[in-house]
């Protein structure tokens, strides 16, 4: 049985790395194994195999059909439908999911005679006004839509999946029209509706009170993770702990756990509550209706949905009165799960859940059978052995989705999980029941967990003052290497004798010890990142790495800076930038720079002119101007600013703009200079302003890329770094063709991803990769 769950799920974790779905007529391909396996026993593992392909197949088939077709991308429509789901309200919008029931393609209502009926999925919305939306409002919204897209950079996460994960078939924003209309508020019979709107109240409830963490409570009782600060989540990531404030398996497992065990003790001293049904299918039946009222509260996400369906399979020997090992049960939980959520298996959180539980089990079964449990000794050794085995069989996970271990995490976890699983969510939850009776005795119990989780901010407040040496960056691993360290982890777990564990230890320390291949001298990597509508670039050379703009800031949650390109700097194991050129103060150039300073705070700083940004800080860096003729070399390589010549510039106008020449090979990086600045540089770079390769000015806008100027450059590759169906319309279609009547190569990161060009003194441009071809996956549109 076990080996026929392996082979399904090996068979949907396969399919998750298709570059594209096979055509739909080839289903014959999977179910014909599948069935032929029902008859030959021979053929169950392949047949097992087939069926999980067919499975990831006809899962995204199906979600795919309702994704928004092209052309009506950026199109007024009117759509009538539901609000679903929390809504949150961010710094200058609301964002809602939204489920349309109908809908009409024309911009004015009046011509919507009727609305034609639809089955799209959800679509992901914002309003940028201040209207209230609450679950389970019925709205006809005027909206304007697009397909799903996002950035597609190494290291960084992939928007793309979890849009299509979440089966979301269109983002997009509602028109700002005073003609769009509440119907009314639906009351379905269905849970979903109810359970967000009980989800709202509380929410409101909670911003009532004067409370010191309230993000950290809305998180744990509602699954609102939208009220932690960012100051307050670099905490939690830093320390390994951000895990704790997610309601995931470990949440729902632990209160599943809890009123198991509530149950039993309950009977235990009321015999007579068992004289109908035994005590364990009963604690096991109120630990399931538990978990599922906690469930409900955290909206049902795609992880508490995996966590309550382990549960009830954990528990599902008790409930059917069966022996049912805890390992068979898991098993049967991973895949009822991937059976729902096939896409499951390319996220971080389902292998998080199932590897630190499948090694608790396995852990607590092994020892067990060694230790009097009885002792309180021997309960810290079995305490002490989990943690362990749980560092090392996390390990693999770690390094595959988030590329860095934490030596302290381990260490900080020991003490926080049962902390905050075993008394402060406890406590809320009591809180909960308290607010039924008296709103004063809500707010009275829920300030002793508001109390503990502020005291336990201030103690990971004072772990995070450690040196970062108890922080570990890792590369990405070749698949090959990546194999070898999950087989030597495996080892670990399955064999016992001293020599084996030794030599899978040393196979781990010869991984970890990876480093992959930097330019040579002479040469070098420019990386154009993925950042939508602005502009980063990172270069390489041998020893060296220069990060040139840091994209934008989108919202307080989100910016390139530690969204990107930290996460690109990591992923390739770049280390520490020497130097960070912000060619000026726009926000699509240097809204990512705070945020990229906070990792980085010994980078030295080149700007155009003065950046407000920087003011914000208490100990501001110090920064150079990037006059024309500063100049600089590394390994062979040289960096040369050309523009700007004098101080009193800003705005667009005062980008710096640098040139990186490697033999007679060079890269020009314009940033968004303008027609003036243009003309300046014809006067004055004379023979010095020729390269292979340049960062289209301002994006492709028509106040750029003169006619003389991308002459005198003669680039034979122009990059736009422009976001999808922008609403600047960059490129300008003028633009484009002033390079084409050149026989310019154009790319644009809206469509390729991040581009790299590796220069070399002696090769020339060596290759140019797009990451959305050389990494494809079928969620990734067209």
């Amino acid at each position: 049985m076990r080996e026929w769950i392996l082979s399904f799920g090996l068979g949907v974790f396969v399919a998750g790395f298709a570059p594209q779905l096979p055509p739909y007529n080839t289903i014959f391909l999977f179910v014909v194994p599948a069935l032929l396996s029902l008859r030959y026993k021979i053929l169950s593992l392949s047949g097992a195999f087939c069926l999980g392909l067919f499975c990831l197949f006809q899962w995204s088939w199906t979600h795919q059909e309702k994704i928004l077709p092209v052309a009506l991308e950026q199109q007024d429509m009117w759509v009538r439908g539901v609000v679903t789901g929390l809504p949150q309200r961010q710094e200058n919008s609301t964002l809602f999911t939204f489920k349309p029931e109908s809908l009409c393609q024309q911009s004015d209502i009046s011509d919507c005679l009727l609305l034609l009926q639809t089955n799209r999925h959800q679509i992901l919305l914002h309003d940028y006004s201040d209207v209230l939306y609450l679950p389970g409002q019925h709205w006809l919204l005027k909206v304007r839509l697009k397909r799903p897209h996002g950035f597609a950079n190494p290291g960084s996460f992939d928007y793309e999946r979890w849009l299509f994960q979440e089966r979301l078939s269109a983002t997009g924003y509602v028109r700002n029209d005073s003609s769009s209309i509440l119907l009314d508020v639906r009351r379905h019979w269905l849970f979903h509706p109810w359970h967000d709107s009980l989800r709202y109240h509380l929410q409101q409830k909670i911003n009532q009170l004067p409370l010191a963490v309230p993000g950290y409570i809305s998180a744990l009782i509602i699954g609102d993770r939208y009220q932690i600060t960012d100051a307050q989540w670099n905490l939690l990531t830093t320390t390994g702990t951000n895990h704790l404030m997610v309601i995931s398996g470990l949440h729902i497992g632990l209160v599943a756990w809890l009123t198991f065990n509530l149950i039993l003790v309950i009977c235990r001293a009321i015999p007579a509550l068992c004289l109908i049904i035994a005590s364990p299918r009963l604690a096991a039946f109120i630990a399931v209706i538990a978990a599922f009222l906690y469930a409900c509260l955290a909206g049902f996400s795609l992880p508490v949905q995996r966590a309550l369906v382990m549960v009830i399979c954990l528990m599902s020997g008790q409930l059917l009165v069966r022996q049912i090992s805890p390992l068979n049960s898991l098993g049967l939980a991973f895949s009822m799960v991937i059976l729902f959520d096939p896409l499951a298996l390319q996220s971080a959180g389902f292998w998080l859940s199932f590897v630190a539980v499948g090694v608790l089990l396995s852990t607590l079964s092994v020892n067990n059978d060694k230790e009097d449990v009885q002792t309180l000794l021997s309960r810290i050794k079995i305490l002490l052995y989990c943690q362990c085995y749980l560092f090392i069989g996390m390990l693999p996970v770690m390094l595959l989705f988030f590329g860095q271990l934490s030596l302290l995490a381990p260490i900080i976890n020991l003490l926080a999980i049962p902390f905050v699983g075993m008394l402060i969510v406890p406590l809320c939850l009591l809180s909960l029941l308290a607010g039924l009776l008296s709103q004063s005795l809500f707010a009275f119990l829920l300030s002793l967990p508001d109390f503990l989780l502020s005291e336990v901010a201030s103690g990971l407040e004072e772990v995070i003052k450690i040196p970062d040496i108890f922080i570990l960056p890792f590369p990405t691993l070749p698949v090959w290497l990546w194999l070898l360290l999950l087989g030597a982890v495996i080892l670990q777990f399955l064999c016992r004798g001293l020599v084996i564990k030794v030599t899978g230890l040393l196979v781990v320390l010869f991984c970890l010890n990876y480093s992959p291949k930097r330019p040579q001298n002479n040469e070098f990597m420019l990386d154009i990142l993925d950042v939508g509508q602005g502009l980063a670039v990172v270069v390489t050379t041998h020893k060296h790495t220069l990060v040139y703009d840091t994209g934008p800031s989108y919202n307080p949650r989100f910016n390139a800076g530690s969204g990107i390109i930290q996460p690109f700097l990591r992923n390739q194991n770049l280390g520490d930038p020497d130097i960070v050129v912000v060619s000026h103060g726009d926000n699509d150039h240097a809204g990512g720079l705070l945020a990229l300073l906070s990792y980085f705070p010994t980078a030295r700083i080149y700007a155009g002119e003065a950046l407000d940004q920087i003011s914000q800080l208490e100990n501001p860096p110090s920064i150079s101007h990037c006059l024309s003729g500063t100049k600089w070399w590394w390994d062979r390589v040289k960096f040369e600013f050309l523009y700007p010549d004098r101080l009193s510039l800003s705005g667009n106008n005062a980008s710096c703009v640098l040139k990186i020449t490697s033999g007679n090979y060079s890269a020009l990086l314009s940033g968004d200079i303008e027609k003036e600045a243009e003309l300046t540089l014809l006067k004055t770079s004379r023979n010095d302003l020729h390269a292979d390769i340049m960062t289209a000015p301002h994006h492709g806008s028509k106040t750029s890329s003169i006619a003389p100027f991308i002459r005198r450059v003669a680039a034979n590759h122009v990059v736009f770094s422009s976001g999808y169906l922008n609403s600047f319309g960059h490129p300008h279609a003028d633009v484009r063709q002033r390079y084409e009547a050149l026989n310019t190569s154009l790319y644009d990161t809206a469509h390729s991803g991040a581009l790299r060009f590796h220069v070399s003194a002696d090769d020339g441009i060596k290759s140019v990769t797009g990451y959305r071809q050389t990494s494809p996956r079928f969620w990734h549109l067209p």
